[in-house]
């Protein structure tokens, strides 16, 4: 008999659902905050598609290399100018829920921590606000000035380059890609290859 399997739940619904009636009742006011969120972004999501061109479908592809990726993290770490809002509140990230840019303020991000509100938190990038509302301007030259991702080619397992390298001595590779797997870096060749941090905030 085949039993179908049920809709995978969040932790917030799994927790209500599962609690007992007197749990229930301290869980209540996040539950319908939880709920009330949800339905919003249902229908947010509805609208978007009855706004979408369904016959028009538009993908674009193209070969990225190692130039074409920055570390958009040393604009945080080195400036310090995405730790506060423009109130002097410090930016929770792990707990936006919405978060959106305007063509018309490039070095702005506007969120949300809920989307029963309204208004928009702002951060202002060009803005290096301290705790205590203290102001210091950037210039937006400095925001343009990312720094390389890497400097190095990322090295790949000696077992994974051999394997690489047996498929195109067979011509399973073809043969205008074959010197991009050749010229792969192993781990042996770059032992000490640094790679930028990229773990989420505290």
């Amino acid at each position: 008999m085949l039993i179908k399997p049920k809709k995978d739940i969040c932790k917030i619904c799994s927790e209500y659902e599962n609690a007992t009636e007197e749990a229930k009742l301290q869980l209540q006011q996040q539950y319908e905050s939880h709920i009330k969120n949800k339905n919003i972004v249902r229908e947010i999501k509805n609208k978007e598609k009855d706004l979408a061109d369904q016959k028009l479908k538009t993908v674009a592809v193209f070969d990225l290399e190692k130039a074409n990726f920055y570390n958009f993290k040393s604009q945080v770490t080195s400036l310090k100018n995405w730790i506060h809002d423009t109130n002097g509140n410090k930016v929770l990230f792990s707990k936006i829920k919405e978060i959106k840019a305007c063509p018309d303020t490039p070095n702005k991000l506007f969120f949300k921590y809920d989307f029963e509100n309204h208004d928009y938190l702002v951060l202002d990038t060009t803005n290096r606000t301290s705790s205590r509302t203290r102001k210091t301007n950037i210039s937006p030259q400095s925001l343009n000035e990312l720094m390389p991702a890497y400097d190095k080619c990322l090295p790949i397992s000696n077992a994974l380059y051999k394997d690489l390298i047996s498929l195109c001595d067979t011509n399973a590779i073809p043969l205008h890609y074959q010197g991009f797997y050749r010229n792969l870096v192993t781990q042996s060749d770059t032992p000490n290859l640094e790679i930028f941090d990229t773990s989420d905030e505290d």
